[in-house]
């Protein structure tokens, strides 16, 4: 009997080895299945996240008209003063009015990383293309707020001491992850983008080269 059971016992032994492999193979498997299962869902997932995000943005696109000049220069990260003094000569020059001692004034951060720069000039004309003049300024790029008007009229015309805010804002800091969901913008946030493209930009001057005379060579 004994000598029966030590044959035994070698068989046996190499059929639960076999047992024992065959079923961390087979585990290790279906690990392997579960992982590749949850790797495709969430490529699924990340699928469905960027074509909403790009049905968003085309959205965007068509509301703005494909120019995207009006937001970056509505609230721009640099450069809002240079905008501002443009768009107070380019109306004081569609309404007739004469533009002196323009200045800018100290920037002023404020909250949410929006600041404001203050712009003083004095202004003269006749009192409707003054009154126009000042108006202009509702519906300008970059975003502007007539903070101060002080009028007296001489000689039936008028001279307008006047401060204006331009307004600027930073980029942002952190730039969100490509696979990050966005929400849809809102009606009111899509007449706002609406709005915006209908305001006046500002006017943008190429620098050009000096003309001069050839100087001549002083090794001929």
């Amino acid at each position: 009997m004994n000598s029966e059971f030590k044959h035994l016992v070698k068989p046996i032994s190499l059929i639960i080895i076999l047992l024992v492999l065959f079923l961390s193979i087979f585990k290790l498997g279906f690990n392997q299945i579960n992982l590749i299962m949850a790797k495709t869902n969430e490529s699924k997932e990340t699928q469905r996240l960027l074509t909403s995000k790009i049905s968003i943005l085309e959205t965007v696109n068509e509301t703005i008209a494909n120019d995207i000049t009006y937001v970056d220069i509505a609230l721009p990260s640099k450069g809002s003063v240079l905008y501002g003094l443009s768009q107070i000569k380019k109306q004081a020059k569609i309404y007739n009015v004469i533009i002196s001692n323009l200045k800018a004034g100290v920037i002023n951060l404020g909250e949410n990383g929006v600041s404001r720069n203050s712009l003083t000039f004095d202004a003269q004309g006749e009192y409707n293309e003054i009154y126009s003049f000042l108006s202009s300024f509702n519906k300008v790029l970059p975003l502007m707020n007539l903070d101060k008007v002080k009028m007296d009229m001489t000689d039936n015309v008028t001279h307008a001491a006047v401060t204006v805010s331009v307004y600027s804002a930073d980029l942002p800091q952190k730039i969100p992850s490509v696979e990050e969901s966005i929400d849809d913008f809102s009606e009111d946030e899509i007449n706002t983008l609406r709005s915006i493209a209908g305001y006046e930009l500002p006017e943008f001057f190429e620098p050009t080269p000096t003309e001069s005379e050839a100087r001549p060579n002083p090794f001929e």
